[in-house]
């Protein structure tokens, strides 16, 4: 054996030559673990995703409120250039060759401002093609065309032997002016002659008084008016109102509990008498001591203060102006007196009692007025006026009213 003699390093030497050794896997499972550490993941809590998405829909929401409010502003801004009246004044012919193309551009836009007084008349290009000018023509109605032909444009110079010639009204434009009312005030003294009646024929005095009679009166009292609009005014103001109703055929008799209470308060000097109508007189067997100074009729007179509240509306406005008249009066009572009347005399015998501090009316009138001068005017109002309110309910069914015929002069401001 050889290899018996040889050095025993140098056997091992040779043995182990191509010798090489396989690390076991666990070992190279550590080594990696040293060279590369793994990182923990870190978890995003979820709330982060809720408030993401509400900043991503804030910004959403006011980018588009932005964009909006440009468009709006941009379209009101452009609107707004427009011309509101058209005022057609000058007519002539011209030859659109001897214009130039700045001239030419010029007229082109007073042309679309005419065929669309209120859109935009913005024009950004002064080089016009055939189409847009023939489209122009056809919508304006201020002209039409007498000649087609055709229209060329290159570099701001229009080809003069192709514009027709045509004849067009030079459009004045006027801004729209704001009307301001003028003499919005006006005062109206007035004064008119009253007649006074009622529905019925009953008497406020009680149920046993038939007979009501009229008379005429005098109310008078000044009115202030202010314009709402051009034809509409509201009123109010003061007046006098003296109203009267006679019952006739009445007997002033001395007391007696058989005869029926009127609504009547008697003064001093008539407390030991009664008011007693003809037919109760008669029924109680005293026909025969009716005589001339007890015999005769009752004047009831009344004054109010009306404060009125009425709409005037204008029908025609011109020399002569016709308005129609309505609303209500408030009426407070300021005279309250009853006068006995005979052929010989007339004696208050006292009040009635069944008479409201307060009442109301319903008013309807024409008013007509002829004007003296742009301050002045004379006015004549025929007003019907029912009342309401006036007597205590349950004393009587009387359904009075007046009729009224106002002059006066106004007085405009």
């Amino acid at each position: 054996m050889s290899d018996l003699g040889k050095h025993i390093d140098r056997v091992f030497q040779e043995g182990l030559n191509d010798f090489q050794p396989e690390a076991p896997q666990q070992a190279w499972r550590n080594i990696e673990s040293q060279l590369q550490p793994k990182t923990k993941s870190r978890l995003i809590p979820f709330w982060f995703y809720k408030y993401a998405g509400v900043a991503a829909i804030a910004v959403l929401m006011f980018g588009l409120g932005f964009y909006y409010n440009y468009t709006q502003n941009t379209s009101v801004a452009n609107n707004s250039q427009g011309f509101s009246e058209i005022d057609y004044d000058v007519n002539f012919t011209t030859e659109i060759s001897t214009i130039s193309p700045e001239a030419f551009s010029i007229i082109y836009q007073d042309l679309s401002l005419l065929s669309r007084p209120s859109v935009e008349a913005d024009v950004t290009n002064q080089n016009l093609d055939k189409t847009q000018f023939e489209e122009q023509m056809q919508v304006s109605s201020v002209n039409s065309l007498l000649k087609q032909k055709s229209i060329s444009s290159s570099n701001n110079v229009i080809n003069s032997e192709a514009i027709p010639i045509f004849n067009f009204k030079m459009a004045s434009t006027k801004a729209k002016e704001v009307k301001t009312l003028k003499n919005r005030w006006s005062l109206n003294p007035q004064v008119a002659p009253v007649f006074s009646n009622a529905m019925t024929n009953t008497s406020s005095l009680g149920s046993n008084f038939s007979s009501e009679g009229n008379a005429v009166n005098m109310a008078y009292g000044v009115n202030l008016a202010y314009k709402l609009t051009e034809k509409l005014k509201l009123r109010t103001g003061v007046n006098q109102v003296n109203l009267s109703y006679v019952t006739n055929d009445v007997t002033m008799t001395f007391d007696n509990p058989a005869f029926s209470d009127a609504n009547i308060n008697l003064n001093a000097n008539n407390q030991y008498y009664a008011v007693v109508s003809s037919t109760e007189m008669a029924n109680y067997g005293g026909e025969n001591f009716r005589t001339a100074q007890n015999f005769g009729n009752i004047n009831q007179q009344l004054g109010f203060i009306e404060i009125p509240l009425e709409l005037e509306y204008q029908l025609i406005n011109k020399k002569i102006g016709v308005n129609v008249i309505g609303g209500a009066s408030t009426l407070i009572l300021n005279n309250n007196a009853l006068v006995f009347e005979t052929t010989t005399t007339q004696t208050e015998i006292g009040q009635a009692n069944n008479l409201n501090e307060t009442s109301f009316s319903t008013n309807l009138g024409l008013g007509i007025n002829y004007g003296l001068s742009k301050q002045w005017s004379f006015n004549f109002e025929p007003t019907f006026k029912y009342q309401i309110n006036t007597f205590k309910s349950g004393t009587t069914n009387i359904q009075p009213y007046y009729f009224g015929v106002f002059t006066g002069v106004q007085f405009k401001f």
